[in-house]
């Protein structure tokens, strides 16, 4: 598969075991009562099924790129072997199951033909080197950054912060091996010369 820069990026977020109790989680039934022939189950309930009776794995949760992607998120030349990060903002509703969450990350032609996908859990992300933060969000990835990006030998981390903090950072490999960590206590110095 050759990507360039005519190819655009997405990334769904589903959640598994979604329920709900009120009519609107409901769920069609075309196979009760068994005219359609056998179907797990569903020809023995009723249309529509009641929410109660009901689990739904795969909703579709966010569409980050909407539905489309975004065109110009990769570079023209993308040498065959490379990496390419793409970062998204999201807040995850606190009505949501983090545990229970996929990203799906989707790589699409100009036509829209999906061209590769990839699913992974949160925790799995997590371990491959996704930026994840809990609490009270008051930063965000521009106010981070670490270069050289990819580094070999070292790297310079840089963060704007707003308040004191207490940081922990963390180096893993791609393959999800800790290669250190480290905490600090940041506290702010204001300087106001008269």
């Amino acid at each position: 598969m050759r990507v360039n820069g005519y190819s655009y990026l997405n990334l769904i977020i589903t959640e598994n075991g979604v329920k709900g109790t009120n009519s609107s989680y409901n769920q069609a039934n075309v196979y009760s009562g068994g005219s359609y022939g056998v179907m797990g189950g569903f020809e023995l309930l009723p249309n529509p099924v009641p929410a109660a009776k009901m689990t739904y794995n795969h909703v579709a949760r966010a569409i980050l790129g909407g539905w489309a992607g975004i065109p110009g998120d990769f570079p023209q030349d993308i040498p065959s072997g490379s990496s390419y990060i793409k970062a998204y903002n999201y807040i995850v509703p606190p009505n949501f199951n983090i545990s229970q969450l996929k990203l799906i990350g989707i790589i699409l032609n100009p036509n829209g033909e999906v061209l590769n996908v990839n699913e992974s859990s949160i925790d799995e992300a997590i371990k491959s080197g996704l930026f994840t933060s809990t609490g009270d969000v008051k930063s965000s990835h521009e106010n981070i950054s670490i270069e050289p990006n990819p580094a070999n030998d070292f790297a310079i981390l840089k963060m704007r912060l707003l308040e004191n903090s207490d940081i922990k950072v963390e180096l893993i490999e791609l393959s999800g091996n800790l290669i250190s960590k480290e905490f600090f206590q940041i506290k702010l110095v204001i300087l106001n010369i008269l």
